[in-house]
């Protein structure tokens, strides 16, 4: 209610201008273009099969992954559900407004299962050809979620090509992500990245490279994270990264690096160095992978929360729960410094910039607004954070050093300093890593209370972030660094 949005939960509230919140500060998309993103990435807005339509407003509440026509667009965000022409000139709108204010618009589709009621119409309309069974004839449930699409099958994978280049084609859509991507096969998903490429080179394709439960196609076969390196381009969710650095995602009072947790730190710099090959990484140490399963740090996306689970503020709540709030920001700001500056693509869940609690929620997936609305309010009283996201997506875009493209980039150019403690996580991108103006870049991250001191090399230093404060380029010419507990520094040498 605090949002100054208008049409709220529909496709025009979502692009409104000019909107302010009941603090007078910039909410909706000129929220997003003040932060700085250059995607967006849409919960389900196809057609699914939980909300009632027939109600003009929405009286009831999901996040929609259960379809059921993969090609429509979701009628309970169109101001008028009954007219299939409103919600389809709705979404067009949409799209062309995010477009004109210069951010993409990536959708998820959810091609890995249909609702249980699709499910049976289909399976009385197609009785062999859409869904996976086991030897004996059952259905498998790969999905979680009682059936799942049988990619490999004629129809099934005609399907599914099609339903992507119909957003593609009619709607404009910059990227998909695929929701249990790991039940694809991987010949379906080579078939659709060069269908869509035959459009246009930047169509991104990622996905959650696991399955949701047993499947009966050999894994070998399905576009699972550990197979992801056979398709050039095509991304995944890196959750080594992601656990490493704010703890277990179904543990929900274990920590992760920025907690203090040492062991962390090889999971840490896999994700750094976005999920390719580095000869200072200690694989056999790294959360679930025995070693990289990308080619180029475009297929690495690198994150610490979403929609699924806790929110990163609820988590560091629930680990450390006495700790003031000042140190708790400290720490949130810290996961921030270390997924913005990693290589690979950074993803960030809605609202981390303010701080977004779902008051510890996990599933909220039919929890309602109450749960999962954004707080506006909360921008003004956490602008701090908000200011300092702001300044590290700037400080991406303006230093490709943090953008390496090749996988022999990332190993030439990247280097960490290894021989710290273990709760020290530090590494240097020189010289003039991917033609950055900066020679030599270095961060340097405690995560222990405690403070620390280290020896830098002979250089003449400017410093650009201490204590969570941006600095330009303030020269730093003491041969020793002190790091403050819970603290990052950056600097640079010309």
């Amino acid at each position: 209610p605090n949002s100054g949005i208008r049409h709220k939960g529909k496709y025009k509230g979502l692009v409104e201008p000019k909107t302010l919140t009941a603090d007078g500060l910039a909410s909706g998309l000129d929220h997003l273009k003040e932060l700085g993103i250059t995607h967006v990435q849409l919960m389900p807005v196809f057609d699914f099969d939980s909300v009632d339509e027939s109600y003009e407003a929405a009286e009831n509440y999901n996040w929609g992954y259960d379809p059921y026509h993969w090609m429509v667009p979701e009628g309970s965000y169109s101001d008028h559900p009954s007219q299939a022409k409103d919600r389809i000139i709705g979404f067009k709108q949409m799209i062309l407004a995010f477009h004109q204010a210069g951010i993409g618009v990536i959708m998820d589709l959810v091609l890995n299962h249909f609702s249980e009621n699709r499910f049976q119409e289909l399976v009385y309309l197609y009785p062999n050809e859409l869904f996976r069974t086991w030897p004996d004839g059952s259905f498998s449930n790969g999905s979680g979620c009682g059936n799942e699409v049988a990619s490999e099958k004629k129809v099934a994978r005609q399907l599914m090509i099609q339903t992507v280049l119909y957003w593609v084609k009619n709607f404009h859509i910059d990227g998909f992500r695929f929701d249990l991507m790991g039940l694809m096969d991987l010949e379906t998903l080579e078939k659709i990245k060069l269908a869509v490429d035959s459009i246009h080179p930047n169509i991104y394709l990622y996905g959650e490279g696991w399955t949701g439960g047993a499947t009966p196609m050999d894994e070998q076969h399905l576009a699972v994270k550990t197979n992801i390196h056979k398709i050039k381009g095509v991304g995944v969710f890196n959750d080594d990264f992601r656990d490493a650095v704010k703890g277990h995602v179904f543990a929900s009072q274990q920590g992760g690096f920025i907690n203090g947790e040492s062991h962390c730190r090889p999971s840490v710099q896999f994700g750094i160095a976005g999920a390719v090959y580095h000869p200072q990484i200690d694989y056999p140490q790294v959360n679930y992978s025995d070693g990289s399963w990308a080619v180029e740090p475009t297929q690495g996306i690198n994150y610490i929360s979403c929609h699924d689970n806790l929110t990163l503020w609820d988590k560091i709540n629930l680990v450390q729960p006495g700790l003031p709030e000042e140190e708790k920001i400290k720490i949130h700001k810290m996961g921030l410094t270390i997924l913005l500056l990693s290589q690979g693509v950074p993803f960030l869940h809605s609202g981390v910039e303010m701080l977004r609690s779902k008051f510890q929620r996990e599933n909220s997936y039919k929890d309602g607004d109450a749960i999962n609305q954004i707080d506006w309010h909360r921008k003004l009283k956490y602008k701090d954070v908000f200011t300092y996201l702001q300044k590290l997506i700037a400080l991406r875009k303006a230093h490709p050093a943090f953008q390496c493209q090749t996988g022999n980039q990332i190993r030439t150019l990247l280097y960490f300093l290894n021989d710290l403690p273990p709760h020290i996580l530090a590494f240097e991108l020189s010289p003039h890593a991917n033609g950055d103006e900066w020679r030599r870049i270095l961060l340097v991250v405690n995560s222990s209370p405690e403070t620390f001191n280290m020896v830098l090399p002979n250089e003449e230093w400017y410093m650009v972030l201490e204590s969570y404060i941006w600095y330009e380029g303030k020269p730093f010419r003491q041969p020793q660094l002190t790091l403050e507990g819970r603290d990052c520094v950056m600097l640079y040498a010309r």
